[in-house]
């Protein structure tokens, strides 16, 4: 989905500006999620999982662009002086008639960014726009102890319904729970 950008001031009085990640910031895309699953383990991959090759690449330009193209799927990027800084999402979680209301939630933000508000920026727009891509429900799972996330989404009227334990196996072989969390926002028609 098209999203016109949105420049905005931070807490520390520098410009981020929110828009449609690009066919173009492939590369830069694929470093970011390089970089944020090093900062953390809350991500569900680890930072060498994240391959860099042409034809990645390639793979990561075209499903890029393809969101775009997707009236049910948004990607944002945050370019704080110009360097990707944070990216969230929704898309569908299902196609078939009985799912269609429903979109699934993802978010990082790199480090060095974290404390000054682009995580709820983000997702303060996507939830608005969410009714106008036909969803009544945007669903998200986060790694238990990400206390950082689970504290925005609380903030944000999300409510946990669920947990699958063990859902994260981490290299020295412990695991992590993974907790499912929906929020609603549109009222449905009863």
């Amino acid at each position: 989905m098209h999203f016109e950008p949105k420049a905005v001031t931070l807490k520390d009085g520098r410009t981020l500006v929110l828009k449609n990640q690009e066919p173009e910031n492939a590369l830069e895309m694929l470093e970011y999620m390089r970089q944020t699953s090093a900062e953390t383990e809350n991500m569900v991959r680890y930072p060498e999982e994240v391959e860099i090759s042409e034809e990645e690449i390639q793979r990561k330009k075209e499903m890029l662009k393809e969101n775009q193209e997707d009236k049910r799927s948004l990607m944002l990027g945050a370019f704080l002086d110009g360097k990707l800084v944070g990216n969230a999402g929704i898309q569908s979680a299902g196609e078939r008639f009985k799912m269609k209301h429903r979109a699934s939630f993802g978010i990082a933000i790199i480090k060095e960014a974290w404390g000054l508000g682009i995580g709820g920026m983000l997702l303060d727009i996507l939830l608005e726009e969410a009714p106008g891509m036909g969803y009544e429900m945007v669903e998200l799972g986060v790694c238990e102890g990400n206390e950082r996330g689970i504290s925005l989404y609380n903030k944000k009227g999300f409510i946990q319904c669920g947990r699958i334990p063990k859902a994260f196996k981490l290299k020295d072989g412990t695991y992590r729970d993974e907790i499912l969390m929906y929020r609603m926002v549109k009222k449905t028609m009863e």
